[in-house]
């Protein structure tokens, strides 16, 4: 896994700016367990990520490749895990990307964590640590 931490050299172009949308997220803490995460009033998840283009230096491929942008975990979150998504309001969808004007301190900004309450967890079965299945019933409670 590789880990950046964004400090005051913080700097990306909203052309590699986006947004990941998702209406769950499968985790699992830190015994091992899994879990479902969504949001609490069951809307679509949105988290702040980056993409970018470049050269595979082997290859001479064009790779497309994104990133999901973390920060330390709410409280709710925290419970399970040392950093969670961060989760964009739709009132910021705009300064994100770019389609309005923002100081980095203004972006910055938006990489918090969302309230404890916008969210919702529940236990998931052993079947997500298999790449091999997949479908909705990953996300089923047991």
């Amino acid at each position: 896994m590789l880990t950046v931490y964004l400090d005051d050299e913080f700097s990306f172009p909203p052309s590699a700016r986006g947004k990941h949308f998702d209406d769950v997220y499968l985790i699992f803490d830190r015994n091992a367990a899994p879990y479902a995460i969504a949001m609490a009033d069951d809307g679509v998840m949105v988290m702040a990520g980056l993409w970018a283009k470049w050269k595979d230096p082997k290859s001479g491929s064009e790779v497309l490749s994104c990133t999901i942008l973390t920060c330390t975990p709410n409280d709710v979150m925290a419970k399970l895990h040392d950093r969670m998504p961060v989760i964009l309001a739709e009132s910021d969808w705009p300064k994100w990307l770019g389609e309005e004007a923002a100081t980095d301190d203004e972006l910055l900004e938006l990489l918090a964590r969302c309230p404890d309450d916008a969210l919702k967890v529940w236990p998931v079965g052993k079947a997500v640590g298999n790449v091999k299945n997949t479908g909705r019933q990953l996300a089923m409670p047991v």
